[in-house]
């Protein structure tokens, strides 16, 4: 009975190992099946993906995108206002300098005038005391007094250079290192 029990075990194990074998044949031709399917459904799936963003119709890049968008148009912003700022601060120096550099030429000017005029009146006076000298010394001439064309000689000791300029020549030369300056 045990020869017969192991017998009919082997047999038994023999075709339980065959279900066995079939089922897991099976099971892999099933795998195969669901993996090629869904390769091919990950495939189809990645292709209308790339159509969507092609088109520019992918909701999972447009929102990104827009969000991009947005933050590139604020920094551009941020950058323009930066230099208009900027440019506006350069005008205002420039015209800063520029009035400041009119404030001086027109105070040049006014003062050298001012001067121009006074060197004139002073020419003028000379001009009228020497004529008045002459009329005076010629009527009231004494022995002892002298005019304008003769002046006594100053004397001089030791080593002095005596110039013999004339006020207009001091005056002309004074103003023409003026108007170098």
């Amino acid at each position: 009975d045990t020869d017969d029990d192991s017998e009919m075990d082997v047999t038994e194990c023999e075709k339980r190992r065959a279900e066995c074998m079939d089922n897991l044949t099976d099971l892999e031709r099933q795998f195969n099946i669901l993996k090629e399917q869904l390769y091919t459904e990950r495939i189809h799936l990645v292709e209308w993906e790339l159509t969507e963003v092609k088109v520019g119709r992918s909701q999972e890049y447009l929102q990104p995108l827009q969000q991009l968008e947005e933050v590139g148009s604020k920094e551009v912003a941020d950058k323009l206002r930066a230099f208009r700022i900027e440019n506006i601060n350069h005008k205002y120096e420039s015209e800063l300098q520029a009035a400041k550099q009119h404030f001086e030429e027109k105070a040049f000017d006014q003062i050298q005038d001012e001067l121009t005029e006074k060197i004139r009146r002073l020419k003028d006076d000379r001009h009228n005391v020497d004529i008045t000298w002459m009329e005076w010394g010629s009527d009231k001439r004494s022995g002892k007094v002298r005019g304008p064309g003769r002046k006594k000689p100053v004397s001089v000791q030791g080593p002095y250079i005596v110039y013999m300029l004339h006020d207009e020549e001091i005056l002309d030369d004074w103003t023409t290192v003026r108007k170098a300056l």
